[in-house]
């Protein structure tokens, strides 16, 4: 329901690709974050 919306309210390519972008940085650094804790 929420990326039905989303993409309802938002055009598609400026907020996806920066949602992808920030997906990535932020699941790198918990990878990151989990291999040098672990």
């Amino acid at each position: 329901m929420g990326r039905v919306n989303s993409a309802k309210r938002f055009p598609m390519g400026r907020v996806n690709s920066a949602n992808a972008f920030l997906w990535v940085a932020l699941t790198q650094q918990n990878a990151f974050l989990w291999v040098a804790l672990t």
